[in-house]
């Protein structure tokens, strides 16, 4: 009887070892594809690392250019600005010239006007049609 029992209970421990050796060997294969899945997660870490390396460098770039943009831009700025003042001053000058041309002047400032110096082609016209209505 203690051959059967020894028999039976060898029987149970070599199914219990089946049993756990075959945990064990899921448990490595299960533990080998958590370790590739780590070295794949690893990688593509790394690959996101050096791309948001990449994206940040040239994020500073384009804030780098901005900044210099901004700075030829207020240049740019005052000097339209300048030529602003320069063409509203011109204006005025203008304006005031032009006011003055066109302006109505008083028959003492005709009489005063040198027609000769101002269009000597105007004066002879002037003195030819003139000359028949003083004979009359």
């Amino acid at each position: 009887m203690i051959a059967k029992a020894a028999l039976g209970g060898l029987a149970v421990l070599g199914l219990l070892t089946a049993v756990l050796g075959w945990q064990l060997l899921s448990a490595r294969e299960a533990l080998g594809e958590s370790r590739q899945a780590l070295d794949q997660a690893v990688l593509a870490n790394d690959v996101n690392q050096e791309t948001i390396n990449q994206v940040t460098m040239t994020l500073d770039t384009c804030i780098a250019d901005r900044a210099i943009d901004e700075q030829q831009n207020a240049i740019v700025v005052a000097e339209l600005q300048a030529a602003a003042v320069e063409l509203t001053t011109r204006a005025n000058q203008v304006r005031v010239v032009r006011e003055e041309v066109f302006r109505d002047p008083t028959c003492n400032e005709l009489g005063s006007l040198d027609i000769d110096l101002l269009c000597p082609a105007w004066s002879d016209e002037l003195r030819e049609r003139a000359a028949p209505l003083s004979t009359n």
